[in-house]
């Protein structure tokens, strides 16, 4: 049995009835290439089996489709559609008709009321389009600015740490002291021979220098390094001629064993060198020009 051309009725062919094989006329498919023309050399079996090789293709392509299309039909049904940003899902709802009083309440995105008054959204937080709030960053993020719709991932996040964190620093997963990695935080590596870091979450670790070694790797502290005396407090450990020296004018140590000096506070000083203690620093008065302080103590 066949159709007329133009026909949208399937043909059947007779000599693949007893296996219910249909074909479908190619009548609205886009003109061929010279290549695709069928030539006249070729059986009229031989063209009918090749279309029939391309029926398994073309239907599993229709059956995605339909997929596709009923997963969609599903969505817009429930109203519910996420949208994936920097790792994280937010749920895009229909938002309803506000009644005046809630429009006079709605202080808009990234403020909320606090005592009458719109005021932004704190760091550690941001602003919930649902909730028309702001609520605290949930555990794996940080939140830095004032008023942001969103919460920054922590770097490594694995989903763990505070609610609320306002900075990169408050995030889980830093590197401890001794360690270190590119972002300071895991997987991390323990700082190497002759090295030390004595704070969390650093991407280096300083020398001890002077050719100076450690007992072992992740070192924390200048304690770790391999010193040739030992420095008392008021002293530091200089690496060039490694032996101790006094802390100089304006400057404090109250540990032993360390290679630096403490600055004294603000606009104060000491009276001598080698000063083992913040409370021996003192404001200094210029009886000939009556201010505080002296030119010249500022000047070590």
């Amino acid at each position: 049995m066949r159709t007329s051309r133009g026909s949208s009725q399937p043909v059947v062919h007779s000599q693949w009835a007893s296996r219910k094989v249909i074909t479908w006329p190619l009548v609205a498919a886009a003109p061929r290439s010279r290549a695709d023309q069928p030539r006249a050399d070729q059986p009229r079996a031989l063209l009918h089996a090749q279309h029939v090789l391309q029926l398994p293709l073309q239907e599993r392509m229709e059956k995605q489709v339909k997929t596709y299309i009923k997963a969609l039909k599903k969505s817009i049904n429930q109203e519910r559609f996420l949208i994936r940003v920097a790792g994280l899902e937010y749920e895009v709802a229909q938002k309803l008709p506000q009644t005046a009083s809630a429009l006079e309440n709605n202080c808009g995105p990234g403020r909320e009321k606090d005592s009458g008054k719109c005021v932004r959204c704190l760091p550690g937080s941001y602003y919930h389009g649902e909730q028309e709030r702001c609520v605290q960053c949930p555990p794996g993020t940080f939140q830095e600015r004032e008023g942001q719709l969103a919460c920054d991932l922590c770097p490594g996040s694995d989903g763990h740490g505070p609610t609320g964190a306002r900075n990169i620093s408050s995030c889980a997963g830093q590197c401890p002291t001794g360690y270190f990695s590119s972002d300071g935080f895991k997987p991390c590596q323990p700082c190497p021979h002759g090295m030390y870091q004595p704070d969390l979450g650093r991407t280096l670790c300083f020398p001890c220098g002077g050719g100076l070694g450690t007992k072992r790797e992740g070192a924390s502290s200048f304690h770790d390094c391999e010193v040739k005396v030992q420095c008392s407090p008021g002293h530091y450990y200089n690496t060039t001629v490694h032996r101790c020296i006094r802390c100089p004018l304006g400057t404090y140590q109250t540990e032993f064993r360390q290679n630096y000096c403490i600055t004294c506070p603000g606009n104060t000083t000491t009276d001598f060198d080698g000063a083992t203690s913040v409370s021996q620093c003192k404001t200094t008065w210029n009886p000939r020009t009556r201010l505080c302080c002296d030119p010249a103590v500022f000047s070590l």
